[in-house]
């Protein structure tokens, strides 16, 4: 599949962890706003009387986290999708999913230069691989212990 067929966004939204990344990000930026228009309108910040914001150290902590959370996101979605680009396709056996709330815990497994690789994802959306499926796996052959489950990634699209 070449860099067009895989959809950036699709990789992001399934992949927990960088979801998980943006949550804090939308989080934080809207409680940051919010807490700026408070201070904006009820104190005041800019009279003469040199009112501050209450909690501006907290205020400075959410913005702080906001901006780690942000930069964490962007390379944890960068590295994810670089394997789909550049690593080696197989297949492998899925061990287990554990599904919860519209996300699931898939152990696989998959055999790199003769010896038996696993890995755990950790995928949100559906629908998933039944344990005991054969799927299609994406992993770097530099470290075989970043693999991720193809199929719960890149959508299937329909047959044309």
């Amino acid at each position: 599949m070449t860099p067009q067929q895989i959809p950036k966004r699709s990789v992001l939204m399934r992949d927990a962890w960088s979801g998980l990344l943006v949550t804090a990000v939308t989080l934080g930026w809207f409680l940051i706003g919010g807490w700026a228009l408070l201070g904006a309108v009820v104190v005041g910040y800019d009279t003469p009387a040199g009112n501050e914001l209450p909690g501006v150290k907290a205020f400075t902590w959410l913005a702080s986290f906001s901006v780690v959370a942000g930069v964490a996101a962007w390379l944890r979605f960068r590295f994810v999708y670089q394997t789909f680009l550049t690593g080696t396709r197989t297949t492998g056996v899925l061990v287990s999913a554990s599904v919860r709330s519209g996300s699931a815990k898939l152990r696989f497994e998959f055999v790199h230069e003769g010896k038996t690789h696993r890995a755990v994802n950790y995928v949100a959306g559906g629908p998933f691989p039944k344990s005991g499926e054969t799927v299609n796996i994406v992993y770097d052959p530099a470290r075989p212990s970043r693999a991720y489950v193809w199929d719960a990634y890149v959508p299937k699209r329909p047959a044309a």
